[in-house]
């Protein structure tokens, strides 16, 4: 029996590493906005070539790849475009990862950003709604986060190092707070629940004042940790948080995390025995995920793969003041897989449509954005009791060895 869970470990994790094959064509994209002063602003973006089409010019590969951004004042509703289109030999990059920066003129004022990301030969394009100020604030926007590499982290990117540097040019402030919290727990309700939960960081671990005549600041010990950073005079009101996450976040690679988003479709039982530190953590996981798949290698592999791949979207996607999995959109995306379509209300409010596959009806659920000091562009699933059959029908088809899609 040993052989037998031995076997399907390393199948389980040869799947893991094979989920890059999944994230091909998914338009891995990444940006970084940073205020410089009163009228420029930059923004950065990092590309992940090989998630993009290629063809074949002149003996090599290349992508090609549009950004459009259309950035609304909210105050006046005017709006404005910036485009730009990249034409790359991906062998030409290292690792197939491109960078780059331009700068877009923006005065002061709050902003919603509809952001489309497109490849070109692929026809396909993936696209985000979000909001932002510009202004002298202790705002996220005003920082540059550095690994300890001097790498740039990047919008909802976790850090590289458990050591961040922090510069910042047009912040105006007497001096910064720094809160320490330790990682937040709480996953999201099933979408039946009467309530939700709602972010509680608890007592913060430190707290610690710095000056900001040079914005120029290094923190470490940061891993499994995160930072509410604000300016002092705002007691708190005014701010935002960043996250230093496990290693290789959003992927997971350790037993320990691979258990954590098993909840959301394990029995009490199973979970305790999952994470029970007397009994051998990695042979409990290969039982659960044998015992799914009827004891058949093959199938077990099938549901891992399919599994993992939907928790490390989620975690790439829809991170907020916690890791993806544990938000309410990426609840539903694990347990339900892709919606057919999404409808998006002004980046207000989502709406995910699932049809069943003989098309005779569909279901579908809608978040609303929430913004607040500890969450920004977070969207909370509208729960109701109508829910409550098809989660339980969704949870038994992975507990019975099938992959859900409705």
């Amino acid at each position: 029996m040993q052989t037998k869970f031995s076997h399907i470990f390393f199948i389980c994790f040869f799947s893991l590493i094979s989920i890059n094959v999944w994230t091909q064509n998914k338009l891995d994209f990444n940006y970084k906005l940073y205020h410089l002063d009163s009228t420029n602003t930059q923004f950065h973006v990092k590309i992940d070539l090989n998630t993009y089409l290629s063809k074949i010019v002149n003996n090599s590969k290349y992508v090609k790849i549009g950004i459009t951004a259309i950035l609304t004042n909210v105050s006046t509703q005017k709006s404005y475009r910036v485009t730009r289109e990249f034409n790359l030999d991906k062998e030409a990059h290292p690792n197939g990862i491109y960078k780059s920066s331009f700068d877009i003129a923006m005065e002061d004022a709050e902003y919603e950003m509809e952001l489309t990301i497109e490849d070109r030969h692929l026809n396909k394009s993936r696209n985000e709604i979000r909001t932002f100020k510009k202004s002298t604030e202790c705002i996220q926007e005003n920082f540059m986060f550095l690994n300890a590499d001097s790498s740039m982290v990047y919008y909802k990117e976790n850090p590289n190092s458990d050591k961040l540097r922090f510069v910042s040019n047009y912040l105006q402030c007497d001096s910064l707070e720094v809160r320490v919290y330790n990682e937040i727990q709480t996953i999201a309700m099933p979408p039946f629940a009467s309530k939700r939960i709602y972010p509680d960081f608890g007592k913060y671990i430190s707290k610690f004042e710095l000056a900001c005549d040079s914005v120029d600041f290094e923190l470490t010990s940061l891993k499994n940790k995160t930072l509410y950073i604000s300016s002092s005079k705002s007691n708190g009101d005014k701010g935002f948080l960043i996250s230093r996450y496990a290693n290789f976040y959003p992927e997971i690679k350790t037993v320990d995390l691979l258990v954590e988003p098993l909840r959301y479709i394990s029995s009490r039982d199973e979970y305790n025995a999952l994470t029970d530190t007397n009994l051998h953590r990695r042979r409990e996981f290969e039982k659960f995920w044998l015992d799914k798949a009827d004891q058949d290698r093959e199938s077990a592999r099938h549901l891992i793969k399919s599994y993992y791949s939907r928790v490390e979207h989620a975690n790439r996607n829809f991170t907020t003041y916690k890791e993806g999995w544990k938000t309410d959109r990426g609840m539903i995306y694990i347990i339900f897989g892709e919606p057919e379509s999404i409808e998006n209300e002004g980046g207000k409010e989502e709406r995910w449509v699932y049809t069943n596959r003989s098309g005779s009806s569909s279901i579908s659920f809608s978040f609303y954005r929430e913004d607040g000091n500890f969450q920004k562009n977070d969207y909370a699933l509208i729960r109701n009791p109508m829910f409550k059959s098809m989660w339980y029908d969704a949870v038994d088809s992975w507990r019975n060895g099938m992959v859900y899609r409705k």
